[in-house]
């Protein structure tokens, strides 16, 4: 794989930071046969150093395509120092956060009040931004696979129940009947709502371009307190329901119990501008959510019927809050629940 010559990245560099930096040193840190990641030491004349990180491509991946399209609407400058293409190779520039940020991996639960609020800030950000790019982002990337056709969407629930069935059969933990009635349950709701999901799928009310790995590890916040947390890594962004990325993070990963997951969704839902709420009312975010659960329930389970992967708290923690939010008579989501504004914590405007 030919690499960008540090003379090139020096001359973006320069024009984008000023022409009194001068390129120190390079170092590897990772290399696969697709992408190279280095890390690029400048100075100026202030002596303060500065560093930047490379992701250099093989070919045009969808990452590289996504961070080119960031750069050029001008989102997540913070982040994003450029995104293109030199010499037929793509690559793109980011600020190295290294030693001002750190992932919030750290942060278990129970979360702060004002560190969930932090986070739900920059959701809400992200994905009102993602809205209003939304027929941009479908004509440069596609729908996924299961969202092109409701013949392809059924294909993808047979599959989910296939792998139920082997996930009944070899669990590697003790499971109980009621366990395995929540997986029917919430095959049984996807499959009967289906056509409302397909219905919703061009209004650009429910779906919008969701990051897809929305975990612990991809976001940092500030080390100093000052601004917003960041997103990185966009390998999985895709179309999606806006809540899959809520359910990814607040219960595979920061589960707090039933109270402080709907003192969540709700600060969530109110930090969403007007225009926004006003076509995505309480009762579509109730059914996004439900929806954003059930799909959701399956994803430890295909961890390890695909992988192998053997990870019975996160099972556990996907079926608890499934059985509270959804099983249990549905009394954790409804239009009231969404609707009425959390008890603590204020809304922001967000834009």
């Amino acid at each position: 794989m030919r690499m960008i010559h540090e003379h090139d990245i020096e001359k973006i560099v320069k024009e984008h930071l000023g022409h009194d930096v001068q390129f120190q040193r390079k170092e590897r840190i990772k290399e696969s046969p697709r992408s190279v990641i280095d890390r690029y030491h400048f100075s100026n004349d202030s002596s303060i150093p500065y560093s930047i990180i490379c992701k250099s491509y093989q070919e045009q991946t969808q990452e590289a395509v996504v961070y080119a399209y960031f750069h050029a609407h001008h989102l997540f400058n913070d982040v994003i120092l450029y995104a293109g293409s030199e010499q037929n190779q793509a690559f793109i520039l980011l600020h190295d956060l290294s030693q001002t940020h750190q992932n919030i991996s750290s942060w278990n639960p129970p979360v702060a009040q004002a560190q969930l609020e932090w986070i739900i800030h920059q959701i809400a950000w992200f994905h009102s931004r993602n809205w209003r790019n939304y027929a941009d982002l479908v004509q440069l990337l596609g729908l996924p696979w299961h969202l092109q056709s409701m013949c392809q969407y059924r294909q993808y629930l047979d599959h989910l129940r296939r792998d139920a069935l082997e996930f009944k059969h070899h669990a590697p933990f003790p499971m109980t009947q009621e366990h395995f009635a929540c997986y029917d349950h919430a095959l049984d709701y996807l499959h009967d709502h289906a056509s409302f999901l397909f219905e919703h799928l061009h209004e650009n009310s429910l779906f919008t371009f969701i990051h897809g790995d929305l975990n612990v590890c991809n976001l940092y916040y500030p080390l100093d307190q000052q601004g917003d947390i960041v997103m990185l890594d966009y390998e999985a962004l895709r179309v999606g329901l806006f809540t899959d990325d809520f359910v990814m993070l607040f219960i595979h990963d920061l589960y707090h119990g039933v109270a402080v997951t709907q003192q969540v969704y709700r600060i969530f839902y109110h930090q969403l501008p007007d225009d926004i709420r006003t076509s995505l009312t309480p009762e579509l975010f109730a059914y996004s959510l439900r929806t954003s659960l059930s799909d959701g329930l399956f994803f430890p389970m295909k961890l390890f019927t695909h992988f192998g992967v053997n990870d019975r708290e996160l099972v556990m923690k996907s079926l608890d809050a499934y059985e509270h939010l959804v099983y249990s008579q549905n009394v954790g989501i409804s239009e009231y629940s969404i609707s009425c504004r959390a008890s603590t914590g204020s809304a922001r405007d967000v834009l």
